[in-house]
This record gives C-alpha cells, sequence and structure tokens, in this order.
C-alpha cells in the first residue's frame, strides 16, 4: 500500500505530478498522470502501480478493453550518466530532474497512446477485410443495408475517435518553457520510431477511409437496385392493367354490345 509523504504538482492542464516519499527508505516515486489517459510510474512496484490504478478508478471517463490492456502497457529502463541519450531499451539521464523523467514520460505515454490507435485501427481492418474480398468474387457484399450502416457506422466512429486524439501525438506545449529538456523527449520518440508509426497510422486512416468509401457505394449501389427494381415493377403492374383494361373494355364490353344487337 502507498503510505507516503505526498506532494502533488501540476504542469499545464494536460499533465499531474505526484510524488511520494518512503520514509523509511528516503526513496522518491513519482507518479505522472496525463489528461488523455496514460499514467507513467517511475520506482513503483507492481503492487503499488495497481493500489494507484485502483485509487483513480473513480474518476475514470472510459476504461480500457481488456483485450487493449497489453498494448497499454510499455516498459523501459532508465539509469543516471553525464549525457542524456537512449540506447538498447535504456534512457540514461544527466539528472535526477523531475522535470527530466516527465520529459521521457511523455514520450513513453505518446508511444502507448499509439499502441491503442494501431491497435484499433488494426482491428477494424481485419473485421472489414472480406468485404472487398466478396465483392471482387461476386461483385457484391453479402449484407443487409442495416448491416453495412453498422460497418459504416463503426468505421466512422473509430476513425473521428483516432483524427479528435490525434493532437496528443504532437510536440507537448510543455517543452515551449522548458525546452532544454526536450532534447531527452526528441531522442526517446525517435528510438520508439513515433514518427514513423503515426505516417504509418496515417496510411492505415487512408485505407478505413477507402473501406469506408466502398461500403458506402455499396450501400447505395444496392439501395439503387431496389428502386430500379421497384420501378420496373411498377411499370409491369401500370402495362398489365392497361392491357387487361384494354381487353375488358373492347373485348368483354364489346361481346355484351353486339349480343345486345
Amino acid at each position: 500500500m502507498l503510505t507516503m509523504h505526498t506532494i502533488i504538482t501540476y504542469y499545464g492542464s494536460d499533465v499531474l505530478n505526484i510524488r511520494f516519499r518512503d520514509h523509511s527508505t528516503l526513496e522518491q516515486k513519482l507518479c505522472f498522470i496525463f489528461d488523455y489517459g496514460c499514467i507513467a510510474f517511475f520506482n513503483f512496484t507492481v503492487e503499488e502501480e495497481n493500489d494507484m490504478l485502483q485509487l483513480l478508478q473513480p474518476y475514470e471517463e472510459e476504461t480500457l478493453p481488456e483485450n487493449e490492456r497489453e498494448a497499454g502497457t510499455e516498459d523501459i529502463i532508465y539509469v543516471f550518466g553525464t549525457r542524456s541519450q537512449v540506447t538498447n531499451d535504456t534512457v540514461t539521464l544527466a539528472s535526477n530532474s523531475t522535470l527530466e523523467k516527465l520529459s521521457i514520460a511523455f514520450a513513453m505515454a505518446q508511444c502507448v497512446k499509439l499502441n491503442i490507435f494501431e491497435e484499433r485501427v488494426d482491428k477494424e481492418i481485419e473485421k472489414t477485410r472480406d468485404l472487398p474480398e466478396s465483392l471482387a468474387k461476386i461483385g457484391s457484399i453479402g449484407l443487409t443495408r442495416v448491416e453495412m450502416a453498422k460497418k459504416i457506422g463503426k468505421l466512422f466512429i473509430e476513425r473521428n475517435n483516432i483524427n479528435l486524439h490525434a493532437d496528443i501525438l504532437d510536440d507537448p506545449e510543455f517543452f515551449w518553457k522548458q525546452d532544454k529538456y526536450k532534447y531527452v523527449y526528441e531522442k526517446l520518440y525517435k528510438y520508439l520510431e513515433l514518427n514513423k508509426r503515426v505516417a504509418l497510422l496515417n496510411k492505415r486512416l487512408v485505407i478505413m477511409k477507402e473501406l469506408f468509401d466502398m461500403i458506402s457505394g455499396q450501400l447505395e449501389s444496392t439501395h439503387a437496385e431496389k428502386l430500379e427494381l421497384i420501378v420496373i415493377y411498377l411499370i409491369v403492374v401500370e402495362v398489365v392493367v392497361a392491357v387487361g383494361w384494354q381487353i375488358f373494355i373492347k373485348d368483354i364490353l364489346g361481346f355484351f354490345q353486339h349480343c345486345g344487337r
């Protein structure tokens, strides 16, 4: 359990820092809570992390689904040295500064958030990958209008969720005033290949848009075909009625008129 002296500090409007100091060991434990749902722990045991997560649970707006928990976790080793650098999954910090630790916490939090985005986009693409194949093989998608509309809705929601939160992958505003700590952030950002992964994510979003357009086109095509069938049916009915009426007028009434003479 966390039974230590606590100091809470706000860094702007997007991150909260909670510092714990264990009086028995004098070890400082740091916890950074980001407004987009990521939490970075320094020197916490697994049990202490779980205690902290449980403490924050009442303030959750949306709980991460169980199947995304693994993608939503990243670990990295940090040590202290003469200069800040990143090598072999290890971050070397030039100081024990809370702000320098926050710098690597930003990059790790962005990495975790990107993991979640990638997981969700891959999942949606996987769910719909059979649709283009079906269209190529049989010329249509074997779904009802309601089913296709639901798929369009899900794709649209996922794209919107990612687009609305994509700004968290930009450079944090924190570095506008604390640019001396940006060096280690950029080093870790590059090491985690976040730029390449963001570019790849954007390509996947384009694929999602193409799927969206393809399903929408098929939906409109199916609807148009049904309208054409309805029009053809009405024309056939009209012709049948017209022919029947002509037969009734000319033949049946003509027969009675002939008999009357």
